[in-house]
């Protein structure tokens, strides 16, 4: 019986290819990860409850959009983590694709971005940093058009930020330097 109901609320979950579920929950799991989360009485490791979308009636049930009004200010936070940057990065691609970033929800989304782009060097500087920033930013200059005029332009000075940055370090100079 609570396979079935696993199995029903995965069948709701369904996402595109390429993306994956995401809901609010997840940010608590990024808790753990926190350096110093090994101590059991540490408040990482406190309890986390999860929302049941199988006993709540439809109107209940935060669509995607609500979820990422009030998951965005914890996104923010955690991207600005290292060690949580690229798990935070995935998320917000996820939501991109799914559809969840739409005009309403966009503002709040932007403080993903704006915190992403606090340390506009980190992507440059560590290459692992360099696929999640590039998909997270492709994904939102495609969905544009839910952003507003002033996000949208600042968008555009990130794209070209983050392609000439990365553009330039992974470029093959070694030409120049032959003899």
């Amino acid at each position: 019986e609570k396979r079935a109901a696993v199995e029903a609320q995965a069948a709701q979950t369904r996402v595109p290819s390429g993306a994956q579920a995401w809901n609010a929950n997840d940010l608590d799991d990024l808790v753990d990860e926190a350096p110093g989360a090994e101590d059991a009485g540490h408040p990482a490791k406190r309890q986390r409850q999860v929302f049941d979308k199988a006993d709540a009636p439809a109107s209940a049930r935060p669509t995607a959009e609500e979820e990422v009004i009030t998951g965005a200010a914890r996104l923010a936070e955690h991207i600005r983590a290292p060690h949580k940057c690229i798990k935070v990065a995935a998320m917000a691609y996820s939501l991109l694709e799914q559809g969840a970033v739409t005009a309403r929800s966009s503002g709040p989304f932007f403080l993903v971005l704006d915190a992403a782009m606090d340390e506009p060097m980190r992507p440059v500087m560590e290459p692992k940093f360099r696929v999640c920033y590039r998909k997270l930013f492709e994904g939102a200059c495609r969905q544009r058009q839910a952003f507003s005029a002033e996000h949208q332009a600042r968008l555009e000075v990130w794209e070209w930020q983050l392609a000439t940055a990365l553009g330039l370090i992974e470029a093959d100079d070694s030409y120049a330097f032959q003899r």
